[in-house]
């Protein structure tokens, strides 16, 4: 080989590692920009829920405003005779109290979800022996139940939120004397976990199955709970905020009550 060529066989190498630099530079560009285009489109997801929970929060908080309302210009305009001045002042308190409840669950539902609970790792397991624990000790009659679920994609004090909220909602929805919630894992891989939360209760009604995620929505039935009608609104938040998915299953849990599927990110280095 002469010199010459020599020459070109160096030029072609040099050629063919730019050529080579710059298909690799365009991958890494093409990946930069689908994560651009990802995070766009998550904000924007995220915007949108934001503005529905904001907009159906904000007209549930004015019906206790209303009456606050109502209330204080009959005192002020002295319309109220002396018998029902107590029993008026004592519901003006009520619904104050109820409308500083309601700012609250929408402030923690909004709130729910941090960026560093994305990245967090927590094993589920001793979550739903402290939230089964401290079940009991408000509602003695019942009773948390779980399979081994192992690690997920998730901050320890969201996980706690989320199980505890799904249980207290059992415990007070279910209708039953002895409220039994089980844990059951339905399917694990190496990127995400199915759970499916059930209880022994009398289920969901008909009418109340596309209203049970909606804040301050607490069913048709209220008489069989109380609360602002926050928790599964918030424990919707929680677990979107992590990529994972909460919805009601269509099919009665295997005790017999209300069921909710629930999936979970896994870890990258927990592989079951």
């Amino acid at each position: 080989m002469t010199g010459r060529d020599d020459e070109i066989a160096r030029l072609r190498r040099v050629v063919e590692r730019e050529r080579q630099a710059r298909r690799e530079a365009e991958q890494i560009a093409e990946r930069a920009i689908a994560r651009l285009y990802r995070t766009l489109e998550a904000t924007e997801q995220e915007h949108a829920t934001l503005r529905a929970v904001a907009a159906s929060a904000t007209h549930d908080i004015k019906n206790p405003l209303s009456t606050i309302s109502g209330f204080a210009k009959l005192l002020d305009a002295r319309q109220i005779e002396e018998p029902l001045l107590t029993e008026i002042l004592g519901r003006l308190v009520a619904s104050t109290d109820y409308t500083i409840e309601l700012i609250d669950g929408l402030l923690e539902v909004l709130a729910a979800g941090t960026v560093a609970g994305r990245t967090a790792t927590t094993d589920l397991d001793p979550v739903i022996e402290q939230v089964a624990s401290e079940l009991r000790a408000r509602h003695p009659e019942a009773r948390l139940v779980g399979e081994p679920v192992g690690k997920v994609a998730m901050a320890a004090v969201d996980a706690h939120r989320l199980l505890d909220n799904l249980a207290e909602n059992a415990a007070r929805h279910a209708g039953v004397p002895s409220v039994r919630i089980t844990v059951e894992v339905l399917q694990r891989n190496p990127e995400e976990v199915t759970l499916r939360v059930g209880d022994n209760g009398v289920g969901i009604d008909e009418a109340d199955r596309d209203r049970v995620f909606t804040i301050f929505q607490r069913g048709l039935d209220k008489a069989r709970g109380t609360g602002t009608g926050v928790g599964l609104a918030l424990c919707r938040r929680l677990v979107e905020a992590v990529g994972g998915a909460l919805w009601l299953d269509e099919s009665p849990s295997p005790e017999g009550g209300a069921a909710f599927l629930l999936r979970l990110p896994v870890p990258a280095e927990d592989t079951g």
